[in-house]
């Protein structure tokens, strides 16, 4: 398979082995090795989920966007290699973000970043602290990105009062007679209804600005530094 796939990428060297990596569900990623002079490096690969993102070219024309516009911000601000510190697309040799193989399938290529590591569940409170700097950098490196220039793939995906509805309509039908097993869950839901549409509302009466912000904050979406424990220069992580 990865034979058919990797010769679209502009990459230099011999392909060696290409491995299961992470612990991502939504997308199949791949850690490649290549050889090239004494040097093995490494890549990123990923298949995106066409059944979950209908629109692959939209997401990879979001992808271009924000790491392109930070990677730009990272140089603004002296680093001479972002790409150590910063996921980066490998194009294609046509230039492209991605390639479409002939089953339909949308593959993508990162840069891997050597230095950084990332985990499922937080260590400690030094961590904790680390991935809230992580967060907080990336959402400073986007600050200037216009929202208008990105689409949204997933309508609805984060409208909480959608997902109050769904919970709402859910637990009074209650096909599975569940609803007795999570008294406790919903009654901590239901104290907290009235928080539900608080920024929705907000953003309706244009009191909120509109803004880039990651929207997936979980802790193994925040990279750290392997050696010194601190958040690398930006947390997008392409698990």
């Amino acid at each position: 398979m990865f034979e058919s796939i990797i010769p679209h990428f502009a990459l230099s060297g011999t392909f060696l082995k290409a491995e299961r990596f992470g612990s991502g569900l939504i997308n199949d990623t791949y850690l490649c090795e290549f050889q090239e002079d004494e040097t093995v490096r490494k890549y990123i690969l990923q298949r995106i989920n066409s059944a979950i993102f209908t629109h692959p070219e939209q997401v990879m024309e979001n992808v271009e966007a924000v790491t392109t516009h930070i990677i730009k911000r990272l140089r603004g601000e002296g680093f001479a290699d972002p790409f150590t510190v910063t996921p980066a697309l490998i194009h294609t040799r046509e230039g492209r973000s991605f390639h479409r193989d002939g089953a339909g399938s949308y593959w993508r290529m990162f840069h891997f970043i050597e230095s950084g590591a990332v985990f499922d569940t937080v260590r400690d409170a030094k961590h904790a602290r680390e991935v809230g700097r992580g967060l907080g950098r990336f959402q400073s490196l986007v600050s200037d990105l216009p929202p208008g220039s990105l689409h949204d793939t997933l309508p609805g995906f984060h409208h909480t009062p959608l997902y109050l509805k769904q919970f709402d309509d859910a637990l009074g039908a209650d096909v599975k007679q569940r609803s007795p097993g999570i008294k406790t869950e919903a009654a901590f839901v239901s104290r907290r209804q009235d928080l539900a549409p608080v920024l929705t509302r907000l953003l309706d009466a244009n009191e909120l600005p509109l803004r880039v912000v990651h929207n997936d904050p979980k802790v193994n979406n925040i990279m750290i530094h392997k050696e010194s424990g601190r958040r690398c220069a930006c947390s997008i992580s392409t698990r």
